[in-house]
């Protein structure tokens, strides 16, 4: 599962990730670039498949055909070749950006949990796999979860779907993809995670102070 994700990077930072267009990031979306919490039911910043030029804005979570309240905001990978989510894998896939994402962990003894944020090793900004649908005219979208990274493991026993340059080029193809081509857990040596702030319930979570747990 994915329900909390962190977006921190510059315009250029993300058109030069992307590949885009000198001006492939449209004025609506360039106020989602820096923003420490992301929830479900925000807007979000997407490519789509179908205009892998541009970066654009979506609600995240999964409007479908039939229905204009908001629907799941994960989907699992391994049901995508499923009734809810196969049309959508077949012809609309997207690229989710973000420079880091929340879980949080069992702590023995206390009621609230750790949330702890996984970024890379780097700090450079990377994308999630998503699916994504237009009704209406209100695009929406998802971020696809697969079995978690040896990193992750310990603290959820999902993770969000990230793709490497490689994989991306491979995702945003037209039809059926093998689920285990690029859909997979990220290379637990090129990230982190990191204990953060339990106090901050609401608004941004912030890093704890130097003691942090790293592994």
């Amino acid at each position: 599962m994915c329900g909390r994700y962190e977006i921190q990077a510059s315009p250029e930072s993300l058109i030069a990730l992307f590949d885009l267009e000198s001006d492939g990031l449209r004025v609506d979306a360039e106020a989602l670039c820096d923003r420490p919490e992301v929830r479900p039911s925000n807007e979000v910043l997407v490519v789509l498949n179908q205009e892998p030029t541009r970066l654009q804005s979506a609600a995240w979570g999964y409007i479908d055909t039939w229905s204009e309240r908001l629907r799941p905001f994960n989907a699992r990978d391994d049901k995508l070749l499923g009734r809810s989510w196969h049309t959508a894998f077949e012809t609309r896939r997207c690229l989710i950006p973000a420079t880091a994402f929340f879980e949080w962990r069992v702590v023995p003894g206390q009621k609230r949990k750790q949330p702890v944020r996984f970024s890379m090793r780097d700090k450079a900004p990377f994308c999630f796999a998503g699916l994504w649908n237009r009704v209406q005219g209100r695009l929406s979208c998802t971020i696809i979860t697969t079995k978690p990274s040896t990193l992750v493991a310990p603290v959820h026993d999902r993770m969000p779907a990230i793709l490497s340059a490689s994989d991306r080029a491979v995702w945003m193809r037209p039809g059926v993809v093998d689920s285990g081509e690029c859909l997979k857990p990220f290379p637990s040596e090129l990230m982190v995670g990191e204990d953060v702030d339990p106090s901050l319930r609401s608004g941004a979570l912030t890093r704890a102070p130097p003691q942090l747990k790293l592994f």
